[in-house]
């Protein structure tokens, strides 16, 4: 039983049955590991990225992304001298001190949405249990930023958007839109690891809580439904 219950075992089985996995998890949530891994694979990717990319051209596509056709171009050209000034250490800094903040608050905010799920359907799940369900499963989403660490390593070339971390984003998959497209930022947060995600929480929703798979399913998908699809209209509006 110890051996089913080995922090190897529990990994293995969230690819091939994460039923399995979160049985083992009900008893011993260990919720740091996921947290652990995600920073790392952040960590990592942006240590490879910024000894790799060309620093000013990866500022400047930065800047276009971020404002598209919203700001002028001396305001564009405002934002890349500040972002020059700081230099590649510290902007290195500032991403991986960044993601050490953003990802445990992410998680933390999805982990109160199961929770509020949880008390509204008297499912009785605790916090703990809720992060347990949310970290673990958006631990598949470091395969997407180890993929775009890989495709920063060989690369044929430094001129490499930072949006490459989503290594298996549509954008880079199928649509190519240009960084001045409304669509970008969108198009690069959407990954198929996403999907994957969900189905992992929804079975670990199921699985704590012996709810129906309809319902699961719907509690795991209903967070992206609603992100994206809030996102995709002010983007049409």
């Amino acid at each position: 039983m110890e051996a089913q219950n080995s922090l190897g075992n529990i990994v293995k089985n969230l690819f091939y049955a994460p039923s399995n996995s979160f049985e083992s998890l009900l008893k011993n949530g260990r919720a740091w590991f996921p947290l652990l891994i995600l920073v790392l694979v952040n960590a990592i990717f942006y240590i490879v990225y910024f000894q790799s990319v060309d620093f000013t051209w990866s500022m400047q596509h930065a800047v276009e992304a971020q404002a598209g056709s919203s700001m002028s171009p001396a305001q564009k050209e405002q934002a890349l001298k500040m972002y020059e000034s700081m230099g590649v250490s510290a902007m290195m800094g500032l991403s991986i001190g960044s993601s050490v903040l953003f990802i445990p608050i992410m998680l933390a905010l999805f982990s109160v949405y199961y929770l509020i799920v949880s008390n509204i359907r008297n499912d009785n799940l605790s916090y703990g249990k809720c992060f347990v369900i949310t970290s673990w499963s958006a631990l598949i989403g470091a395969l997407s930023i180890i993929i775009g660490t890989l495709r920063v390593l060989f690369a044929s070339t430094d001129q490499i958007p930072q949006t490459v971390r989503q290594g298996m984003n549509l954008n880079d998959l199928f649509f190519g839109v240009e960084a001045s497209s409304d669509w970008f930022n969108f198009l690069n947060n959407l990954d198929p690891t996403l999907i994957w995600a969900a189905v992992i929480a929804s079975i670990a929703y199921k699985t704590f809580t012996k709810a129906s798979t309809t319902a699961a399913f719907f509690i795991g998908f209903l967070p992206n439904i609603l992100i994206y699809g809030i996102w995709a209209l002010i983007i049409v509006a």
